[in-house]
């Protein structure tokens, strides 16, 4: 399960350390390749603990041209 993405979607425009709990949590379990966190933030950004927030459109436009994984 090495290639397993965890990809949680949020409405909001700032996520914060508490907003990343159930990705830290489903890592405990798998060996994630990539946390990531769809949101309404203008730039794409790691947190500290290394979750990947990206904007909507960003991962949309990711998404359909297939450069996701």
């Amino acid at each position: 399960m090495r290639d397993t993405i965890a990809i949680e979607v949020k409405a909001k425009g700032t996520i914060v350390r508490k907003d990343e709990k159930a990705l830290h949590a489903s890592g405990e379990d798998l060996k994630l390749k990539r946390k990531i966190i769809v949101c309404n933030e203008s730039h794409r950004r790691f947190s500290d603990s290394g979750v990947e927030i990206i904007p909507i459109y960003d991962f949309l436009s990711e998404l359909w041209s297939g450069n996701l994984v």
